[in-house]
């Protein structure tokens, strides 16, 4: 699926400053091949494409269309696809008008950045708040409009929102069922299966009016520039699956899931399993999330093998493994079948360092499938047979970030009674089948000051159209059963 990146404009102090798009670029670790310059917002197509060329530092490749005769060709040999401003309502017009359409249409369903600056970020909305404006009476009245846009994305939309008169906005947002963004000059925002700002002047501002809060104005921040904290050492199956994260991070590995999650701070993530098919949830995962307050904003899979390894010739000769605690209930077959004792380890490539070291002459590894093995005498490949494994593996961070505009999310909440009563959990759990919520998952963790003292972790579907169901079970549970619903994530589907 396609990205986005909405900018709300430049002021003069930036006219020919790329800061911007190139953090854009960082972010999402593009690389750009060749970026498509449509120029047709501007009536004066020829000084928009001066302008663009006197942006654009000389180490990116640039096409600019002019011609729709080969409109296909640029688009699919670009790996950004950027609308230039001017007037929005010709913008729209010429777009719905050519071949363009159908191509935007086309490519938004491929792995491409689609950019908009001011009329081109109106063009993706359902509707922006125009450049038009008049003048009466020698008076400065004026009379700003909404374009209609393509509807790409379900917001609406006002770039240059620093600019007189703009703040009609805030009435106009209120005419359409979708959340709003108002964007200063020198500022963008990034959406994809989130929402991210960016600036080049830290003093200019994105806001955003919130449909399910009756258009409560939120102001929106960029995030500071954060690292990453994964289960290493590297090569583990975390630092595999961390690659297919929406954004791209410095890593820095660490022995244990828990402090992993322990090193989570507003300038640190953490990327951890969570679940595994053969062996269900990671417990040292769920139980960080809940005690360090994290929430999960992301979600990836990944499929997983493992193989067998040691220094031994012989089977027959071997009697312990090496095994990482959570492939150890992928591998019982394996492990049960060879009579093998289990030495656990943090990680997988922990296993492998421990074999590495030829601790014991009789032990063997149990080991991920793409870690090169070939130097021992003694391997099995494949040791799952013909089962599939996947894990799936969350981003958890300090706060949430802002929902994308999917159209199913997954939802993970805890809830934590005062007081154990009978029926509690029944009744708990009629309340989610009353808001038709399909609940994919529940389970029971210690609340960790007296036996029999739970917290319950549940998981289940939801669309940005029952968010406000959410919030309304949230306040019920809360109210009528004596317990506290905290909200670990609303995040994207696999």
């Amino acid at each position: 699926m396609a990205d986005y990146a909405l900018i709300g404009g430049r002021s003069p102090l930036y006219r020919e400053d790329f800061t911007l798009e190139e953090k854009i670029f960082a972010n999402l670790s593009l690389e750009p091949k060749q970026i498509l310059f449509i120029p047709f917002a501007n009536q004066n197509i020829e000084e928009a494409i001066q302008k663009f060329k006197a942006l654009v530092p000389k180490k990116f490749k640039v096409q600019y269309l002019t011609s729709l005769e080969n409109a296909e060709e640029a688009f699919e040999s670009s790996d950004v696809i950027y609308f230039g401003g001017g007037n929005a309502e010709h913008l729209v017009s010429f777009v719905q008008s050519t071949i363009v359409l159908d191509l935007i249409l086309k490519y938004k369903e491929r792995s491409k950045l689609f950019m908009g600056i001011s009329a081109g970020a109106i063009l993706f909305s359902v509707a922006g708040m125009g450049d038009q404006y008049s003048y009466k009476n020698g008076m400065h009245f004026y009379n700003y409009q909404m374009v209609m846009g393509l509807d790409i994305l379900p917001i609406t939309i006002c770039p240059h929102y620093d600019h007189d008169g703009l703040d009609c906005y805030n009435t106009e947002v209120k005419k359409y069922s979708l959340d709003g963004f108002a964007l200063e000059d020198d500022t963008a925002i990034l959406i994809n299966s989130h929402i991210q700002v960016f600036k080049m002047n830290p003093k200019k501002s994105v806001y955003m009016f919130h449909y399910d809060e009756n258009y409560l104005m939120h102001a929106l921040y960029e995030e500071p520039k954060k690292s990453l904290s994964v289960l290493g050492p590297k090569g583990t199956y975390s630092d595999l699956a961390r690659k297919k994260l929406s954004r791209t991070y410095p890593v820095v590995y660490y022995p244990s899931i828990f402090t992993v999650c322990n090193q989570v701070t507003k300038t640190m993530d953490a990327f951890i399993p969570l679940e595994n098919t053969l062996d269900g949830f990671v417990m040292e995962s769920l139980d960080s999330i809940i005690k360090y307050n994290l929430y999960i904003t992301e979600q990836v899979k990944l499929k997983v093998n493992f193989q067998f390894a040691s220094y031994e010739k012989n089977m027959a000769e071997i009697h312990e493994v090496y095994v990482q605690f959570k492939a150890y209930g992928q591998c019982q077959n394996f492990i049960i079948q060879h009579n093998l004792t289990p030495i656990f380890t943090q990680s997988n490539m922990e296993s492998l360092n421990c074999l590495l070291k030829k601790e014991r002459s009789s032990v063997g590894a149990i080991l991920p499938d793409h870690v090169a093995i070939d130097s021992f005498p003694l391997i099995q490949k494949n040791i799952l047979g013909n089962v599939l494994d996947e894990t799936r593996f969350v981003l958890a961070t300090k706060k949430p970030f802002v929902l994308g505009f999917a159209s199913k999310f997954t939802c993970s909440l805890t809830v934590t009674p005062k007081e154990d009563k009978s029926g509690q959990l029944f009744n708990i759990l009629k309340k989610f089948h009353e808001q038709g919520f399909n609940l994919k998952a529940i389970l029971s963790r210690p609340k960790k000051d007296y036996i029999g003292n739970y917290i319950f972790y549940i998981e289940f579907d939801l669309t940005k159209e029952e968010l406000p169901k959410l919030y309304k079970l949230k306040q019920k549970i809360e109210e009528q059963e004596q317990c506290s619903v905290n909200i670990l994530g609303i995040y994207n589907v696999i």
